[in-house]
């Protein structure tokens, strides 16, 4: 390689690691300006007397949940908020969760609704369409969505959450869950696409009223009834992969005071258990929230900051291991690529601790970034119509849903007939539909 050459790459090398000192610089502003629920930062002007606290309809859809459903259902009728009612959706499930939802029906008559929904009108996804009709018989003032691998960790969250919205004076709160990882495959993928998304969805950004980035996550979002309806609702969404983050920036480009905050541990949820699920899940993820244009920038990004450093910087340990010349890892473009790929390191394990990880697992953070990497690309082949996704027995592609088809004509669902009537006193119009 000519000098001229050597000091091209030298040059682009240190130009990474201004590159990566400028994320870490990033990465460092986030965790200063983050906001957790119930934190001294965030409790000013807190609702004083619960006589003021208005009516709360918590909603939790479920489709083959079996596993999980019941332990989410109890976990969110032991909140301590007043006049709370809690309804799930069973959305065409064909396992146990059914069942279980009438068992707790029957056990809670008086607080706890269960809704059946058995087909799917054209139009319509599956997600959308169970918070759509959960809605639309309520008439609390607020309404909060979760998903039924949540758990509540504190009996006070929806009442912090509440207070969260009031003094802040938000139409639209989304507070984001804290990773339950108990394998390593979770440890070692989880952390890698958080950080991809965190990329495009800060919570500055986010709470930033004059920012375009908006960004809510399925697992808890509050929301003023009338603020939810005047956007359309469900109903606006109804065809969206991502149906949350849709909803979010809806709410935002339509003027809804949007805002985000983490849950400090007191919503829990695990990613996803088996590999299979994880490749279709955060390929679902990416391709339903990000934009082709967005999924493109994070592949060259990774490209450029983290596949090519580390495959150099490899090569080179490698070659030095082997012949015992340690020449191109001593040169200034090796020396650069090297301390590259060490701050990359220090971002892995920083995400790490934003994540309540341990620290161990970003030492296989590579592997991990070629997991983020290939769903990205994925996701991008399907946004281009080129590839199909897979999610709980549909298909797919360029944002339609191939398979099943849905069905024409009205969909049928009924609440379990020991709720219905008992929810609420006419004063808080509450029913299940």
């Amino acid at each position: 390689m000519s000098n001229e050459a050597e000091l091209i790459v030298a040059g682009l090398a240190w130009g990474l690691v201004g590159l990566w000192c400028a994320a870490l610089c990033l990465m460092v502003l986030t965790a200063r300006t983050r906001r957790v629920l119930g934190a001294p930062d965030t409790s000013a002007n807190r609702t004083a007397s619960s006589k003021n606290l208005p009516t709360v309809t918590l909603i939790v859809p479920a489709r083959n949940e079996a596993d999980c459903i019941e332990r989410c259902v109890r976990s969110l009728l032991a909140q301590d908020y007043p006049a709370l009612q809690v309804v799930a959706v069973n959305d065409r499930s064909e396992d146990g969760t059914g069942e279980i939802l009438q068992r707790l029906a029957v056990e809670f008559p008086t607080r706890f609704t269960a809704v059946d929904i058995d087909q799917l009108p054209s139009g319509w996804f599956g997600k959308p369409y169970a918070l759509h009709r959960a809605v639309e018989s309520t008439a609390s003032d607020l309404v909060c969505f979760t998903d039924a691998d949540c758990q509540f960790q504190t009996p006070s969250l929806v009442r912090l959450a509440v207070e969260e919205l009031l003094a802040r004076r938000l139409g639209l709160l989304t507070v984001t869950p804290r990773f339950v990882m108990p394998s390593l495959w979770e440890r070692v993928t989880v952390p890698c696409c958080t950080e991809a998304l965190l990329l495009w969805f800060q919570p500055r950004l986010v709470n930033n009223p004059n920012h375009p980035t908006a960004y809510a996550n399925g697992a808890f979002i509050l929301a003023r009834r009338g603020e939810l309806a005047r956007i359309g609702g469900w109903r606006a969404v109804r065809r969206e992969v991502s149906e949350d983050l849709k909803l979010a920036r809806l709410a935002k480009s339509q003027g809804v005071a949007l805002g985000m905050v983490e849950s400090g541990g007191l919503l829990e949820t695990r990613s996803y258990t088996r590999a299979i699920d994880s490749w279709n899940g955060w390929t679902r993820i990416f391709h339903g929230g990000l934009t082709a244009g967005q999924l493109g920038a994070t592949l060259a990004r990774m490209t450029a900051m983290f596949l090519l450093p580390f495959v150099a910087v490899l090569g080179m340990t490698t070659t030095g291991l082997v012949t015992g010349d340690w020449s191109q890892l001593k040169s200034a473009a090796g020396l650069g690529l090297a301390v590259a790929v060490g701050l990359r390191i220090a971002a892995d394990v920083g995400t790490c601790c934003l994540l309540g990880n341990s620290l161990w697992p970003a030492l296989l953070a590579p592997l991990g970034r070629l997991f983020v990497m290939g769903t990205l690309v994925r996701a991008l082949f399907a946004k281009l119509g080129l590839a199909q996704l897979s999610w709980r027995g549909a298909v797919f592609s360029a944002g339609r849903m191939i398979h099943p088809p849905a069905l024409r004509g009205p969909a049928h669902s009924h609440a379990t007939p020991a709720t219905v009537g008992s929810v609420l006193p006419a004063a808080v119009s509450q029913r299940s539909a």
